[in-house]
C-alpha cells in the first residue's frame, strides 16, 4: 500500500473506537484471544481504515473483555485508537 495512503488512514482513526465482540466465560476471560489481524479486519470494515498488522502494536493478544488503548506505528508516525471488547 501507499505510504501517503497509509499515513492518511492513521490519522483517519485517530481517537476512533473499534468494537468487537467475542465468545467469553462468565469472568470474562475469552475463549479465544484478540490478535493483530483481527483487529486489523474490524478497523477496515467499521472505518474503512487499512491498517496492515505489522503496524498495530500488541505485544500478546487480548484475552480479557474491556476498553483498549491500541497504538498503530507506521515508520516514525504514531497514533492509536479505543478498542472495546464485548461479550457475545
Amino acid at each position: 500500500m501507499e505510504m501517503s495512503l497509509l499515513l492518511s488512514h492513521l490519522k483517519e482513526i485517530k481517537g476512533k473506537t473499534v468494537h468487537i465482540s467475542a465468545k467469553a466465560d462468565e469472568n470474562g476471560h475469552l475463549f479465544s484471544g484478540i490478535k493483530t489481524r483481527d483487529i486489523e479486519d474490524a478497523l477496515q470494515k467499521q472505518h474503512g481504515a487499512i491498517i496492515g498488522e505489522e503496524f498495530i502494536v500488541l505485544e500478546k493478544p487480548i484475552k480479557k473483555v474491556g476498553e483498549y488503548e491500541i497504538p498503530i506505528e507506521i515508520m516514525s508516525k504514531k497514533s492509536s485508537f479505543k478498542l472495546v471488547v464485548k461479550k457475545i
